[in-house]
């Protein structure tokens, strides 16, 4: 995981034409695929109304507040 914040772990059914395409992605963004993946899902709810900016914003704010104040922690959390 990219962020210092543990999060539960998961159990979800993913195609593998689209873990195979995260993993491509991972490799060449230099970054991991589980934190894309994170990016990916956070987009979906937000684009389809589940989440909204005022609730992201205090979410990551508590996310901070938790982890001491890193702002890599902030940056890395959506």
């Amino acid at each position: 995981m990219s962020e210092n914040v543990p999060r539960p772990i998961r159990k979800v059914g993913i195609a593998d034409h689209l873990w195979d395409a995260f993993d491509q992605m991972a490799r060449e963004m230099g970054s991991d695929r589980e934190g894309l993946i994170n990016q990916a899902l956070f987009m979906f709810a937000r684009l389809n109304g589940f989440l909204s900016v005022s609730s992201t914003a205090a979410a990551t704010a508590a996310r901070v507040a938790v982890a001491g104040g890193n702002g890599a922690v902030a940056r890395a959390a959506l």
